[in-house]
């Protein structure tokens, strides 16, 4: 697997970038939007809690000195980098308009959106899967917890990135009104004279799905399906998001993270030499990431610290874990049909014999 190594030349680079994240009031949310910051990225992120939101604003404001504060819109200089800014708003990610405003406030400030990251995330409840939980009577019950995890982790992540590319585009000169451009099975590269150039891949999305997103973990029923499903949703995208959208997207997989999602795990997991990430080390990555130009259509596994990409793996072996190059041509086959079907592709024989390049 291929190391995601942390640059902090590139990580300065966000300074004057408008950004929009969603779940920054705590955690990984948290952690990146003070590295934005702090960074000199102009933030606007959202979240229900409002309390701990409005709380992490005016923690990032007292950092600075009275001169570089404004009234309720926090901007300052720090580590060195350029004046960043931050703002809190109260959003629900289950809610498509909630979203919207969140990405309206970043556009009518600054006239565009550079980043988009989706960090809003809930775990799953206990028992609605147990089998000592389950009977005849029991499951008449309307599952909304579970409901709540999929709207929260998935569709939440679905509403985020239709809108976040609305916004990216809006201000992107690499965009094309031709959506039939990219090998519909296409990985990262893009076929030649389809690929924008380098200076101009900055817009991106991230989206932070988790290892349970493509290893099962007994329990995570709900949680483990939403998180698969932000996997698939970047791997359906990444073959067309840069040629036609200008806009490069990634996904970011942590292991366990010690955060309060853990729920009281964090001794269980040092006993078992479990190795953890900091919310901070993986909002590192998560900038990185975003900000990296040549960083696209990356899962990006984390575990004490370190970020490895799994995809390069998964598409080097494709024809060892499918069974042979035949079964391999047949699956490009049905990913072209389907392409076509619905818009998005080349004629198969096209796909064939681009590959994946």
């Amino acid at each position: 697997m291929a190391e995601i190594v942390i640059d902090n030349t590139i990580l300065a680079s966000v300074e004057d970038k408008a950004v929009v994240i969603t779940g920054g009031a705590q955690g990984i949310g948290a952690a990146t939007v003070t590295q934005l910051f702090h960074a000199g990225a102009h933030v606007f992120h959202g979240d229900l809690d409002v309390e701990k939101g409005t709380l992490l604003d005016e923690t990032l404001k007292s950092s600075l000195r009275p001169l570089e504060q404004t009234n309720g819109y926090c901007s300052g200089h720090a580590s060195g980098h350029g004046h960043g800014s931050v703002q809190f708003l109260k959003v629900d990610v289950r809610d498509y308009e909630s979203q919207l405003a969140l990405f309206d406030a970043a556009l009518e400030k600054h006239g565009r959106v550079d980043m988009a990251i989706y960090c809003a995330g809930v775990g799953d409840r206990f028992g609605w899967f147990g089998p000592d939980a389950l009977d005849l009577k029991s499951v008449r019950e309307i599952p909304t917890p579970v409901a709540n995890v999929v709207d929260i982790n998935l569709t939440g992540t679905l509403y985020f990135v239709r809108l976040a590319l609305a916004y990216l585009k809006h201000t992107s000169t690499t965009t094309t009104k031709n959506h039939h451009l990219d090998n519909p099975i296409l990985s990262s590269p893009v076929p030649n004279g389809n690929s924008p150039s380098s200076s101009s891949l900055s817009k991106s999305i991230t989206l932070v799905s988790s290892s349970a997103g493509f290893k099962g973990f007994p329990g995570l029923f709900a949680y483990s399906a939403s998180k698969h499903g932000v996997l698939g949703l970047m791997r359906s995208l990444r073959p067309h998001s840069r040629s036609v959208f200008g806009v490069r997207i990634n996904t970011i997989c942590p292991t366990l993270t010690d955060t309060r999602m853990l729920n009281g795990l964090k001794a269980e997991c040092e006993r078992n030499n479990i190795h953890m990430n900091t919310a901070e080390e993986v909002a590192r990555v998560i900038v990185q990431v975003a900000t990296d130009q040549k960083e696209h259509g990356k899962a990006v596994y984390m575990a004490g610290g370190r970020a490895l990409d799994v995809e390069e793996g998964i598409e080097r072996l494709e024809g060892e874990w499918l069974g042979g190059e035949e079964w391999v041509e047949d699956l490009r086959r049905s990913q072209g049909v389907i392409g076509m079907a619905y818009g998005w592709g080349k004629k198969v024989d096209q796909v064939l014999s681009n590959g994946n390049k």
